[in-house]
């Protein structure tokens, strides 16, 4: 999902098909917040995609800012990662 603001600045959530890189594994967990959504293979990549505003991917290698296509983090963060959950402004990964 991406949110767009409508006429009156209401924000909408728009379903969004999001192409993932070319990748070897199977995706096992993915979480979706009102502003940005995390995808887990089964390798412990990460790929997060959305507002990163308040660092909600966790890398802080990444800008902080609107990413509409997959970005890969770090993969020394992702170690152990089980399954995700996120909220607004947050990503959280179970080890």
């Amino acid at each position: 999902l991406t949110a767009r603001a409508e006429g009156g600045g209401e924000i909408v959530a728009v379903p969004t098909k999001i192409l993932l890189p070319d990748i070897e594994d199977q995706i096992v967990d993915v979480t979706v917040s009102a502003r940005h959504s995390c995808a887990l293979t089964e390798s412990q990549k990460l790929y997060c995609w959305g507002d990163n505003l308040s660092r909600q991917f966790g890398d802080p290698n990444i800008t902080r800012t609107f990413h509409a296509q997959p970005q890969l983090i770090q993969e020394s963060l992702t170690q152990g990662f089980q399954s995700l959950t996120s909220g607004t402004h947050f990503t959280c990964a179970k080890l």
